[in-house]
């Protein structure tokens, strides 16, 4: 990597980088996906009949 236009460190900070926000990455994307899921589980109860288990949260909170 003998370039001029590379940091003396460039690989090494870039995986600093990215273990450091590794965890905000995660708090931020598991609620988009566990909306997805329950969105999916929500429009497969509607030919089954069935509350799924992610709606039973919801509602309890509502109440």
């Amino acid at each position: 990597m003998k370039h001029k236009r590379f940091l003396k460190n460039q690989v090494r900070l870039e995986i600093t980088a990215a273990l450091l926000h590794m965890p905000l990455i995660a708090v931020l994307t598991t609620p988009i996906f566990w909306a997805e899921v329950c969105i999916y589980a929500y429009r497969r109860s509607l030919h089954t009949q069935r509350i799924p288990a992610c709606m039973d949260y919801v509602k309890a909170d509502l109440l």
